[in-house]
């Protein structure tokens, strides 16, 4: 061979690669659009590089030779073979420690929303034993529903009024209280990246109980690169972390022994604490203990002894709930979400599966509608290596009672409250490998090829879905809550009084200072509130988002105090825009804003600032 041709092939070679590469690159995130030396570099579009990338190819099997390129790749193909069986469990163990590492760079640490606040501010309680806040000045106000008005996002007053407790469940918080006394502060933000690894993980070994690891490690896979788990691990909120339980239960579940029944008791047990109207779902895991004592009369005592463990690791949970609901709520049956008809309505079933459907299909590809098809039908040609087919019913069955659920939940808006079934992820994926399996055992060896490119572009496509939705910018988004209670702090006197809407929460966390809620404060109180409180030396602020301000303005209008005119203090512009106003400064005193933020620039990880206290001098 000469060294022209042999030069050719390694040219070739490396342009195939170096394009194949590229074009993965685009696939999976989407491209990017950037300037270098004030030359502006843009590449969005695959199809440039893929082409590249084939005829590249083609010149390095023509200058190598046809036969002996072929030969070359059924040489690879074949070690491929031989080597996967042991390279299965390292791939999926590299995948979940992937997502984990992925999660804590792109963890949004932040106390913000109703959710992150509500969750973060209730560990910090745990840790203190004591999730009562008192608000002692609640009860001393004159304006209507006071005590409700002095509640943030995440909260609910309970009698006598002047104390407001948490309103979401505690198991996570409580595991984030653990997490923080263990490794400290930015721990306690990483229960959503941990919590991916191990969903990644159960499924895994989901498929593989049920008889194939090739369908665990399809699995795997979708679910590592599905968007509703990577946006949502970045969050400090109960999604992730409770499929994450219930993936692991259903594992343990199928494991067989009376131990392995125990534990995956126990996880179901702490998946409930996490989001208790899940609990129906342990009724379908303990139908089938059930079902199979049932069935099996020869090995009796072991299906009793797997009942009793089941039942014996999760009713510690369900108990740990209702003895704190009663004491938080006064009732073991009563939640802080209220009554149940509050949120759920039976006209909501159709809209909402029409919903969930329409966005399955826009953010996993219509190729996932494949495994509502393969939990359907349990057959033999569909799931030839599965010992007992009765597992696949068992997760069809958890399916649809996790999506009936929320089919009659309230009405939503986005693909991103997907968030709400992620828990039937791993029964979902594992119904989309087993069907996708049915090519390889059709065609055998051709097939292999294209049934591995197709579901590898599907992970690459959903993860550049993520990209293309901002699903990893969370923490870029969340450090607005941050940013505006330091800069809030620094310009307000400790016992001022903000009025915030959506940073109700997070002002309390990182501010420092007491908050009214915007959208409870009674219409025509706006102007007596402030002054009352100014009369009792209590400055008032209001610190509100872009579309905030429209709705502060119609609330409150003919109200002197909503004129905001001359009454700005600074504008945080980062990806939304929020307004701090003096509602305490008089009218003939205009302000000029004297702040201007375009980006966050302090640290990643924000402590919370002392709590709040209202002091009214008379």
């Amino acid at each position: 061979m000469t060294s022209r041709r042999l030069l050719g092939i390694r040219l070739t070679a490396g342009v195939a690669i170096a394009a194949g590469i590229w074009t993965l690159v685009l696939w999976g995130g989407g491209g990017f659009d950037t300037r270098v030396f004030g030359l502006r570099i843009r590449s969005n579009n695959p199809t440039p590089p893929r082409l590249l990338a084939e005829l590249a190819f083609l010149g390095f099997a023509w200058l190598r030779g046809f036969a002996r390129t072929k030969a070359n790749l059924e040489a690879i193909g074949d070690r491929i073979r031989r080597e996967w069986p042991r390279a299965r469990a390292p791939l999926v163990a590299v995948l979940a420690a992937g997502v984990c590492i992925l999660g804590v760079l792109k963890v949004a640490p932040v106390a913000g929303g109703s959710d992150s606040y509500g969750y973060i501010s209730q560990a910090e309680l745990w840790l203190h034993a004591n999730p009562f806040v008192e608000q002692p000045w609640a009860d001393k106000v004159p304006w209507p529903d006071a005590a409700q008005t002095f509640t943030p996002l995440g909260y609910q007053p309970v009698p006598p009024g002047n104390v407001i407790v948490p309103t979401y469940s505690p198991g996570l918080p409580l595991i984030m209280a653990l997490l923080k006394v263990v490794a400290g502060y930015r721990a306690m933000f990483v229960v959503g990246p941990l919590s991916a690894a191990i969903l990644v993980l159960a499924t895994y070994g989901l498929g593989r109980r049920l008889g194939s690891a090739d369908i665990g490690v399809i699995a795997a896979w979708l679910v590592a690169s599905s968007p509703s788990v990577l946006s949502n691990m970045l969050m400090p909120m109960a999604d992730i972390p409770a499929a994450a339980g219930w993936a692991l239960a259903v594992y343990l579940l199928f494991g067989g022994s009376p131990g392995a029944a125990a534990g995956a008791g126990l996880a179901a047990g702490v998946a409930t604490l996490i989001r208790p109207n899940l609990v129906p779902a342990a009724g379908v895991l303990g139908a089938w203990l059930i079902v199979k004592l049932w069935c099996d009369p020869t090995r009796r005592f072991v299906h009793v002894r797997r009942i009793l463990g089941f039942s014996a690791g999760f009713v510690p949970g369900p108990a740990i709930l209702a003895g704190l609901y009663w004491w938080l709520y006064g009732s073991p049956l009563r939640s802080g979400y209220g009554p149940l008809g509050d949120y759920y309505d039976a006209s909501h079933i159709l809209p909402n599966l029409q919903s969930y459907l329409s966005w399955l299909a826009e953010s996993q590809t219509p190729l996932a509608y494949l495994g509502l098809v393969g939990l359907a039908l349990p057959i033999r040609r569909l799931w030839p290596d599965t010992p007992d087919r009765s597992m696949v019913v068992t997760l069809g069955a958890f399916l649809v009672v996790l999506w009936a659920q929320y089919a009659a939940f309230q009405l939503l808006g986005s693909w991103a409250y997907l968030r709400y079934v992620v828990a039937s992820w791993p029964a979902l994926m594992l119904g989309v490998a087993a069907v996708a399996q049915l090519p390889v055992r059709w065609a055998g060896k051709p097939a292999i090829a294209v049934t591995a490119g197709a579901i590898i572009w599907v992970g690459l496509w959903t993860f550049g879905f993520t990209v293309r939705s901002g699903g990893l910018i969370a923490r870029q988004g969340e450090h607005k809550f941050p940013a505006t209670g330091i800069l809030a702090r620094a310009r307000t006197g400790e016992g001022s009084v903000v009025i915030a809407g959506l940073y109700s929460g997070s002002m309390r966390y990182y501010g420092g200072r007491v908050t009214i809620r915007a959208e409870i404060l009674d219409g025509e109180w706006l102007d007596r509130t402030v002054e009352w409180l100014d009369q009792r030396g209590i400055h008032t602020y209001a610190l509100l988002e872009q579309e905030e301000v429209e709705r502060f303005l119609d609330r409150f209008s003919g109200q002197r105090r909503a004129r905001l005119a001359g009454r700005l203090v600074f504008v945080y512009r980062g990806t939304s825009t929020a307004y701090f106003y003096d509602l305490s400064r008089p009218e003939d005193q205009p302000l000029t804003p004297e702040t201007l933020v375009e980006t966050y620039a302090g640290p990643a990880y924000v402590l919370p600032a002392p709590p709040p206290t209202l002091a009214l001098e008379r």
